[in-house]
């Protein structure tokens, strides 16, 4: 389950989404649409939480700046 919140602070809207697809589409529209105070949240638990963290981990790493790598969402 993945959370999308975004708009201005006190009236922020939120998306539930069942599936990492669905907050990739929600989020990629927002970008484009440039919405300011884009927020994602998810909750996972055991190996696939690690695995989630290892791969924001190796993103953080990365020589690419954020930008890129959102842009290539």
């Amino acid at each position: 389950m993945a959370y999308v919140t975004y708009g201005p602070l006190g009236h922020e809207l939120e998306a539930s989404c069942e599936t990492a697809t669905q907050a990739v589409s929600i989020l990629t529209d927002l970008v484009q649409r440039s919405e300011k105070a884009i927020m994602v949240s998810m909750h996972e638990t055991g190996a696939f939480a690690l695995d989630l963290l290892r791969t924001l981990a190796d993103h953080e790493q990365s020589d690419a700046p954020a930008q890129d790598r959102l842009a290539a969402l």
